[in-house]
């Protein structure tokens, strides 16, 4: 489609336009992250039922490119599909925002980032369903780190269960409480990389939070639909 220019000097084709418009967003959000400001993620995608589901669950994806999918999240993508409609969940899956190495992430260098993404993660996955229903996080890899980091710091109500899937945590028992507002729940392959870090957080945490529970599976860093519907299952 032709574009309309104020300017009669300037004629751009439609090629130098588009490559004008990606350089301009790109310096706008790297403008932005340069002065720690929160970037608006756009509206999330939703999955299931849009009335009369039995749950309501956020999924953050892992560490992603900026302007594509990968194979791994396109894979995990297929398996909340089936979750969706096998349990009859609404499902939102936000997408992060631009991270060091021009990657997609939740940032969440300490506990005022993780609220502040909390926030633009609320805000953008309201869309899928209206109310206060309370419903579940759950985070994969990067997403999973995040899912940790946010229960020990969020103080939403409605946020009863969080699952971190092939990711792991830091638990200081000096100075780190358990949060009563929502259960932690670990799932990760037994030939994940993480599943050394994972197993010794387990330990630590399983200390201060008797219903937690390390659920393992055969394979490696990806998700896995049987041992996640145990998971969700197990809720109390």
């Amino acid at each position: 489609m032709k574009q309309t220019w104020h300017s009669k000097r300037f004629q751009p084709n439609s090629r130098h336009s588009s490559s004008f418009g990606l350089s301009m967003t790109f310096l706008t959000l790297f403008s932005c992250l340069s002065l720690g400001l929160s970037l608006p993620l756009r509206a999330a995608d939703c999955l299931g039922p849009a009335s009369g589901a039995k749950g309501y669950m956020i999924y953050l994806h892992g560490f992603e490119p900026l302007t594509s999918r990968s194979s791994e999240e396109t894979e995990n993508r297929r398996l909340l599909e089936r979750l969706a409609r096998e349990m009859n969940y609404r499902i939102a899956l936000p997408r992060g925002v631009v991270c060091p190495k021009q990657r997609v992430c939740w940032p969440a260098k300490d506990p005022g980032e993780v609220l502040r993404t909390f926030t633009l993660i609320q805000n953008t996955a309201k869309g899928c369903w209206q109310g206060n229903q309370p419903y579940t996080l759950l985070g994969f890899s990067n997403g999973g780190f995040y899912a940790f980091k946010l229960y020990k710091a969020h103080r939403d109500a409605r946020l009863k269960y969080i699952i971190s899937a092939g990711a792991s945590g830091l638990w200081d028992p000096k100075k780190d409480k358990a949060n009563p507002l929502s259960q932690f729940q670990l799932m990760i392959g037994d030939k994940d990389i993480t599943l050394n870090d994972a197993s010794k957080f387990a330990e630590r945490f399983r200390d201060v939070d008797s219903g937690f529970t390390l659920f393992l599976f055969n394979g490696g860093h990806r998700l896995d639909y049987d041992t996640l519907v145990k998971v969700i299952k197990a809720q109390k």
